[in-house]
């Protein structure tokens, strides 16, 4: 591992919060690297746990360059760690997650090959499982050049969709990362990718396992599902400023991927939360979004949860039964 303030290749940077039982496996699987050229950045955000303290007894400052702030949330803490970052290269690991051991030795090698990328991004496993976790149509072993040709690979999912299944050369992701006007504690993944694959030249897609995800299930709120709407918005109305005509049919792309990505959280929002409350709220944010055209589609959804019962709250049968009748009226309308 390089001393601070002399030149180092990769520079790891983890944004953590609460992560007292997980932090110490990351930083140890950085550490365990065959290749030392790195240091690692750890960008606590506001903790009120034990992480510094567990952070502080097992690693000297010469391991870990480790920065306390006010929670902001995660995209705030990955960009103040980009700041600090000395390497030529940026990778991100999440506080819970593992490198596999050849992660550094592995990119080193591709970006040596292929001088004039702008990053390389690559497959992962899922944790207490061997196998690379493949989403077909997954790109492998592919040079993809253009910020649209980029963009199309992320907004049809064809790469991940995670930060941390990328490793970008350090000078790209400075001049974007602070770009982005909307910040979101949810789907804070995608905003970052957008702003900095937008801004990219080329990118090499390679099918190396290098990373271990600790797959968590997390439960989605109304107030989850209106900050990933605002975030899509944003996206789109900014990719429609940047690439005008030229981007509509991948715009297209990104809004019918994501138009299903939130149908898909609201219908989970139905049976998991069950709460009239809690569907109103999401029903009226996403009824606003000025980006998708899911008016119809929300309301279908609801003659659904009637017919099968999964919700028996009368203010929900009141209100559903009335938004099926003003869906008839226009529909009728346009019709005439």
């Amino acid at each position: 591992m390089q001393l601070i303030n002399q030149k180092i290749s990769f520079s790891v940077i983890i944004a953590t919060y609460n992560s007292e039982e997980t932090v110490c496996d990351a930083v140890f699987s950085v550490l365990s690297q065959g290749y030392q050229d790195f240091e690692i950045i750890i960008i606590d955000d506001g903790s009120t746990d034990n992480t510094e303290k567990v952070i502080k007894e097992h690693f000297p400052a010469n391991q870990v360059r480790y920065y306390r702030q006010e929670n902001s949330g995660p995209y705030m803490a990955r960009v103040a760690g980009v700041r600090k970052a000395l390497g030529k290269y940026v990778c991100f690991l999440d506080a819970d997650d593992i490198l596999a051991c050849d992660y550094f030795t592995t990119l080193l090698s591709h970006f040596q090959q292929n001088p004039t990328v702008d990053y390389v991004h690559f497959n992962f496993a899922i944790s207490g499982t061997e196998m690379p976790c493949r989403r077909p149509p997954f790109l492998k072993s592919t040079l993809v050049s253009g910020s649209l040709q980029l963009l199309e690979t992320l907004f049809s999912k064809r790469g991940q969709t995670e930060l941390w299944a990328y490793c970008f050369v350090k000078s790209v992701v400075i001049q974007s990362v602070a770009r982005a006007t909307t910040i979101s504690r949810k789907s804070e993944d995608l905003l970052m990718l957008y702003c900095i694959l937008s801004s990219c030249g080329s990118g090499l897609y390679i099918d190396d396992s290098l990373y271990i995800y600790n797959h968590v299930t997390k439960i989605e709120t109304a107030s989850d599902l209106a900050e990933i709407v605002g975030i899509c918005e944003w996206i789109i109305e900014d990719f429609m400023k940047r690439f005008s005509r030229m981007g509509r049919g991948i715009i297209g792309i990104f809004i019918r991927s994501y138009k299903n990505m939130i149908l898909a959280m609201f219908d989970r929002l139905y049976i998991e939360r069950k709460s009239y409350f809690e569907m109103r709220k999401s029903y009226l944010r996403i009824r606003s979004s000025r980006s998708f055209d899911l008016i119809g589609e929300l309301e279908d959804r609801l003659a659904n949860r009637i017919k099968i019962s999964q919700i028996k709250h009368p203010l929900f049968f009141v209100h559903a039964v009335l938004c099926l009748w003003y869906h008839a009226r226009k529909r009728h309308a346009y019709s005439e």
